[in-house]
């Protein structure tokens, strides 16, 4: 019996990936949950995307469905359901989505062509088309010998005879349709060729050819009893099958259409993940029905903890040594342990004039840090500072040496962070003798070796020199003045050491926050292993004061690599003045990682170190709010941010909606609107983190006309200047009442030709709305709500949409190709 789709409606499919949850989408084991071969039956369908008007949040995208499950296939607990077998799981959070194809006549096309199966060529014009050799050493690929339709084919070339070792295909179908794919076939060498469709029951559904050196069309026509039903050609009769194949299509109903590229528009309505499976009965207690609870990835985001630390990137990395300088240890004490990582024996040296200070001083992110001070009561004499006699009056020292021996080789990094408040530090300094020893004193003795490589203030500037005492060599570095004056200068800086061998020379980088320094060392120049880290701060100079804080320190037996040492920096500094589509896209790719939309936005926020053990949805929207754009999925799936000008991109309407359908208007049936003062503000009250005391602003005309109406925002930005713009932008857009679209409903189903603009609509989309009552309006406005309702049983399909009133035309936006000449017909915009 033929079945074919409603013409007046789409086909619709719901299916479930009962293999796989977030972040992904249904894949290629996902199984329709309206089959009837399975008994399941789904009733209605309700979606909700997207926020109440501009200014609030996009709340968690939800489906709805009402599914009959006499057998209850879905009911969790049902080992012998297969969806329940093998890598499926009945569980929370499987993949979802609810799609339509329109138009679903038999002639409405070819069901695989692009606009339904994505890159699939059906002419085989562009590649393969996702054919798969089913088995052996069989080949397939593009040719230009034969075709049928435009210039190539596909030329299948089989290791053996059978359908075992032909080629496969899965489409998308709906079960209980009527389908019929046909191609065209070139068989060559005496072999016959077979289409093969084997339905989800076994069914097996055939045509043939033996015809030679000639195209010939193969048709199988089958109800389809699951989604994904597959495809076969293969050939037979020789022991190595070699044919072409063209012009593949796939048509509703019983019969073969003109072979075409073209066809219908396979649609998104809604993607998620099935959150709850829930089951009421009735018929006295023995149908079971599951109203299952779908949500999109908002919902996900909301319950996905942030975790981040400085520790965590640097433990990452797997250092020999890792010292925080955070705990309250007392020199010459023992060693420090981070977790199961053997820490290096801290060593003090302090004089009477000097003090080492366990949380003297904290951390861009409030952590403690380890202050070294040395004091004199007058200026001591000025002394060269490579002397083997230092009096320890004139140092205040830390030593971290390594407990079993060296942990630096060719290929190491050393790392810390320090801040210089005043007078000169030597830090990082990597040191080996090859004779004589340590002593508490400093004390290398005069027939020691030294080898030493070195990071140090002095003279306000930062240094560094590198010296081996076997080659007879010193390098002392000259740093770009721009970026390396004005030491001390009280503030908490980056700084690593790395030696790597460089194509078979030894090379030297120093990191200073952002900056990377390469240095080729001199030939014959070798780098030890070094056994002691030392960090001095010295009045050896002429200084009355030293004074330098040092924190997190890690020893890495490799190069690390920029990138890396890049990420230390910034998650030291807490990414301060990331712009917001950055921070969006790093937060996302850590802690979502499928499908995105980034824009780039515009402003530089302040830094992340409140994220720990916060939510990402919260931080994603404290973004959106401080950016003025919006977070929302799409629904594809697709988790969107949008910047302030993300809306502007496209400044002409994608439909018009009004009663006049003959002009190209598409008819609504019911329309609502609201005109109140919920987002006139009168004073903006706005705070920023550093400033929670910034004055008010107001604007005088909006408090005599509506009275105090206080928006009251914290905007995650680092200076007062953008703190301004955002107030003024506040006071000006949202000083009077709006028109706000609250209800805009459809019925395609009484008009068919919207359907193509039904199941397109997208939040953030650009409409025109007209009325021609008794007040005649015209007016764009961005949607900022989708709401689908489909009832199976009375065919009835409703859509809903609020929309936002689109307050800038013709706006400018710099660097647009269409909208980045400022004219009469464009303005400028926050």
């Amino acid at each position: 019996m033929t079945t074919l789709p409603n013409p007046a409606h789409p086909l619709v499919g719901i299916e479930i990936d009962f293999t796989q949850g977030p972040p992904n989408t249904p894949g290629s084991n996902r199984r329709s949950i309206n089959a009837p071969y399975r008994k399941l039956q789904v009733q209605s369908i309700s979606t909700d995307r997207g926020r109440q008007y501009e200014l609030d949040q996009a709340t968690a995208g939800q489906c709805t469905l009402q599914v009959i499950d006499p057998l209850e296939l879905l009911h969790p607990d049902n080992g012998a359901s297969p969806f329940n077998t093998g890598s499926n799981i009945v569980t929370p959070y499987r993949c979802i989505w609810v799609w339509a194809i329109w138009p679903v006549l038999p002639t409405s096309g070819n069901i695989i062509s692009t606009t339904v199966n994505g890159s699939y060529d059906p002419s085989f014009e562009s590649g393969t088309g996702n054919w798969t050799v089913a088995g052996g050493t069989t080949t397939a690929a593009t040719s230009t010998a034969q075709h049928f339709d435009g210039s190539k084919s596909l030329l299948v070339t089989q290791s053996a005879a059978g359908a075992g070792f032909g080629v496969t295909n899965i489409f998308r179908t709906a079960p209980a349709i009527t389908y019929t794919f046909s191609c065209y076939v070139y068989a060559t060498g005496g072999c016959s060729v077979t289409v093969q469709v084997t339905d989800a029951l076994g069914g097996v559904h055939t045509a043939s050819t033996s015809v030679q050196t000639t195209w010939t069309r193969l048709s199988v026509t089958w109800d389809c009893v699951d989604t994904l039903e597959t495809v076969a050609i293969f050939g037979t009769g020789t022991s190595t099958p070699t044919f072409y194949v063209d012009a593949t299509a796939l048509h509703f109903g019983p019969t073969a259409q003109t072979f075409g590229t073209t066809g219908p528009t396979w649609s998104l309505v809604f993607t998620g993940y099935v959150e709850r499976w829930p089951t009421t009965y009735d018929m006295a207690g023995t149908r079971a029905l599951r109203p299952l609870q779908a949500v999109d990835a908002i919902a996900l985001l909301a319950i996905t903890e942030i975790a981040q630390s400085y520790q965590a990137v640097a433990l990452a990395d797997n250092p020999g040594a890792y010292l925080p300088f955070e705990q309250q240890k007392a020199p010459n004490s023992g060693t420090f342990a981070v977790g199961t990582r053997a820490i290096f024996n801290p060593i003090g040296f302090q004089s009477a004039t000097g003090q080492v200070q366990w949380g003297g001083d904290q951390q861009p992110d409030g952590s403690p840090a380890l202050v070294l001070q040395q004091n004199n009561s007058q200026n001591p004499p000025v002394r060269g500072h490579n002397s083997l006699t230092y009096p320890i009056e004139q140092q205040t020292a830390f030593d971290t040496m390594a407990s079993n021996g060296s942990l630096l080789n060719t290929g190491s990094t050393v790392e810390c962070w320090a801040k210089f408040s005043s007078g000169v530090a030597l830090f990082m300094q990597l040191l080996q003798t090859t004779t004589g020893g340590f002593t508490t004193e400093l004390g290398y003795g005069a027939s020691s070796t030294q080898h030493h490589l070195e990071m140090y203030t002095g003279g306000g500037r930062l240094g560094f020199q590198f010296h081996d005492a076997v080659a007879g060599f010193t390098a002392f570095l000259s740093l770009t003045s721009d970026i390396h004056d004005g030491y001390p200068d009280g503030q908490w800086h980056y700084y690593a050491i790395t030696m790597w061998n460089n194509a078979g020379a030894p090379a030297l980088a120093f990191t200073y926050d952002t900056h990377e320094i390469t240095v080729a060392g001199p030939s014959g120049v070798r780098y030890y292993g070094y056994t002691n880290l030392h960090h001095e701060a010295t009045t050896d100079f002429g200084d009355t004061q030293s004074q330098v804080s040092i924190a997190r320190m890690a020893v890495y037996s490799t190069n690390i690599g920029a990138t890396r040492r890049q990420a230390r920096y910034q998650r030291g500094v807490g990414y301060i003045g990331e712009q917001s589509g950055a921070r969006v896209t790093r937060l996302l790719a850590q802690y979502w990682g499928g499908a995105t939309s980034v824009a780039a936005g515009f402003i530089n926020l302040s830094e992340d170190f409140d994220y720990n053990t916060r939510f990402v949805l919260d931080v994603l929207q404290e973004i959106q709010d401080t950016e003025r754009g919006l977070v929302y999925v799409s629904r594809t799936g697709v988790v969107v941010f949008e910047d302030r000008s993300s809306r502007y991109a496209t400044q002409t309407a994608t439909a018009t909606f009004g009663e006049n359908t003959a002009g190209g208007e598409v008819p609504y049936e019911d329309y609502g609107t609201d005109h109140d003062p919920t987002y006139t503000f009168s004073q903006a009250n706005l705070t920023r983190p550093g400033n929670a005391n910034f004055l008010p602003m107001i604007n005088t005309t909006t408090a005599a006309k509506y009275g105090a109406r206080v928006l009251q925002q914290d905007v995650k930005v680092t200076n007062d200047a953008d703190l301004t713009q955002a107030g003024i932008f506040y006071l000006q857009r949202y000083g009077t009442p709006k028109t706000r679209i609250s209800k805009l409903g459809l019925h395609p189903a009484a008009y068919p030709a919207m359907w193509p603009t039904v199941l397109g609509l997208e939040i953030s989309q650009r409409v025109t709305v007209k009325r021609r009552t008794a007040i005649t309006t015209s007016a764009d406005y961005y949607v900022e709500k989708v709401s689908h309702r489909i009832d199976a049983q009375s065919g009835g399909w409703t859509v809903e949409l609020q929309a936002s009133p689109v307050f800038v035309p013709s706006a400018w936006v710099l660097g647009d190709a269409t909208y980045g000449v400022l004219g009469s017909t464009t303005t400028p915009i926050y």
